[in-house]
């Protein structure tokens, strides 16, 4: 599965907008410098559950994604954008 924060990708062509899907990553700490360091952790986290949304609408690809982060003291991602089914150009 195609996921990429651009709106559209080289060569493929978007035939269905299937919805918007999201995913969270989470990681518990107690401190926020430990946090910190658990962001790419929680980035993976959040993709894969991104990823599993968009397989359950059946998707190709999502696009148009976007991070949020947040601290407190936690580093929890969510991931979002939107599921697409395409075809080559």
């Amino acid at each position: 599965m195609i996921i990429t924060t651009t709106e559209q990708i080289e060569g493929k062509r978007v035939t269905e907008v299937l919805g918007i899907v999201h995913g969270t990553g989470h990681k518990a700490s107690d401190t926020a410098s430990r946090a910190a360091a658990m962001v790419p952790q929680a980035v993976d986290e959040s993709c894969e559950n991104l990823r599993r949304a968009a397989a359950d609408l059946k998707a190709d690809a999502v696009v148009g994604v976007r991070y949020d982060l947040c601290f407190q003291p936690n580093a929890t991602v969510l991931a979002y954008g939107t599921a697409v089914s395409v075809v080559d150009d």
